[in-house]
C-alpha cells in the first residue's frame, strides 16, 4: 500500500478521526464541568489544532511510510488515519528529520491551549454552576422545596455521598435561610446555590425530576 495514492479520502478520514479522538479527550478531561467546556474558545482551538496537526502528520507520512499491503481501501484509510494520529501525538519518529521541530511546535501549542482552557473553565465554572442551579430551581418556591424534602432526594441520589459534617453544615445553612427575613426570590436562589454546591448540577437536576416539582423537560444533560 502506498498511502501517497489515497489523496482526498485519506485527508478526510484523518480529519474525522482526529476530531473524534480530540473530542473524546476533551470529554474525559472536563467530564465534571457539565458541558461548560464547549463554551470555551480554547477548547475549540485545541480541537482545530489537533486536526491540523494530524493532517500535517499524514502529509509527511505519505512520503516516508510504505506499510505492507492492506486488502481494502477502507482498511487502508482506517490504518492511515489512526497511524497519523499516533504519529502526531508521539512527536513523529526521528527519521522524519527536520520536520520534528514543526511537530514539536504543534504539540506546544496544544499544551498552551489546554492550559488556557483549564484556567478559563476553572474561573467561569462557579458562576456558571450557580446560574444553572437557579435555572433548575426556577418556579420552585423555597417553602415547596423544603416541604417536599428536595434535599433528602438529592442526598439519596448523590454519588459519592457527602460527609456527615458537610450535611450538618448544609442543614444549618438551610435553617438560616428559612429564618432570615430574605425576599422569597432571594431564598429560592440561595437554596439552589446551596444544593448545587453540595450535590452538583446533575444530581440536583435528577432530584428535581424525581420529585415531580418540574415535570417538564429540563434543559440539562444527565450522564449515566
Amino acid at each position: 500500500m502506498n498511502i501517497g495514492s489515497l489523496g482526498l479520502p485519506g485527508f478526510g478520514a484523518v480529519a474525522l478521526v482526529a476530531a473524534f479522538l480530540g473530542w473524546l479527550e476533551i470529554v474525559q478531561r472536563y467530564r465534571d464541568n457539565d458541558g461548560l467546556s464547549w463554551r470555551c474558545r480554547w477548547v475549540w482551538a485545541y480541537l482545530i489544532f489537533n486536526v491540523v496537526g494530524c493532517l500535517v502528520a499524514f502529509g509527511l507520512l505519505r512520503t516516508v511510510w510504505h506499510p505492507a499491503d492492506v486488502p481494502s481501501q477502507i482498511a487502508q484509510i482506517a490504518t492511515v488515519s489512526v497511524g497519523s494520529w499516533g504519529a502526531f501525538r508521539a512527536y513523529l519518529p526521528h527519521t522524519v528529520g527536520s520536520t520534528r521541530q514543526a511537530v514539536d511546535q504543534f504539540q506546544s501549542a496544544l499544551r498552551v491551549f489546554l492550559k488556557h482552557a483549564d484556567a478559563q473553565i476553572a474561573n467561569d465554572f462557579p458562576a456558571y454552576r450557580r446560574r444553572r442551579g437557579q435555572t433548575l430551581m426556577k418556579g420552585i418556591p423555597f417553602g415547596v422545596a423544603v416541604e417536599k424534602d428536595l434535599r433528602s432526594i438529592c442526598l439519596r441520589l448523590a454519588s459519592p455521598r457527602p460527609s456527615d459534617d458537610r450535611e450538618a453544615e448544609l442543614s444549618s445553612e438551610i435553617d438560616v435561610i428559612e429564618k432570615k427575613n430574605y425576599t422569597p426570590d432571594a431564598k429560592d436562589k440561595m437554596l439552589a446555590y446551596a444544593l448545587v454546591e453540595q450535590y452538583g448540577l446533575r444530581c440536583l437536576a435528577e432530584a428535581v425530576r424525581t420529585s415531580g416539582l418540574r415535570p417538564r423537560r429540563l434543559r440539562i444533560r444527565i450522564r449515566p
